[in-house]
């Protein structure tokens, strides 16, 4: 069973934030394109798949961590630890960008925000899919 919802929780968290991260990018776009300090890449051809395949390896990471910490609690368990993971991951490496780049501060704020939406998302999702019970419960069944 474990096995089973690893890969459900996993290619749920997968498509969800290549579908939220797509569409907050392209919200980002004309902050992006103002900025002429900084060439932005055109998105096309290899950059698509680039973005696929982070988003795979990202959803893998994220949905390993979350089954090995989930203890019970739902989809606001799952928010809460998407919360946790934006915090650690995304706003140090905006602010990091922010220090090294010219960019302003509209982008890393902008960044932050699709971040913690796409991770918050995804984390209520994985909570709902786990079931309010906890993992170990679960891995047993």
């Amino acid at each position: 069973m474990r096995g089973n919802q690893f890969a459900r929780i996993w290619l749920v968290t997968a498509v969800l934030m290549f579908a939220i991260e797509g569409a907050m990018g392209q919200l980002m776009k004309p902050s992006m394109d103002n900025n002429e300090l900084v060439p932005w890449q055109p998105v096309g051809g290899h950059a698509v798949a680039l973005f696929a395949a982070a988003s795979v390896l990202a959803a893998l990471a994220f949905t390993s961590i979350f089954l090995k910490i989930y203890r019970g609690g739902g989809w606001a368990a799952g928010a809460r630890f998407g919360l946790w993971v934006t915090l650690l991951a995304s706003v140090g490496n905006a602010l990091a960008l922010a220090a090294l780049l010219p960019i302003g501060r509209r982008i890393p704020v902008e960044m932050i925000g699709a971040d913690l939406v796409t991770l918050v998302v995804c984390g209520a999702a994985a909570g709902a899919l786990a079931g309010a019970g906890s993992a170990a419960a679960t891995a047993r069944a």
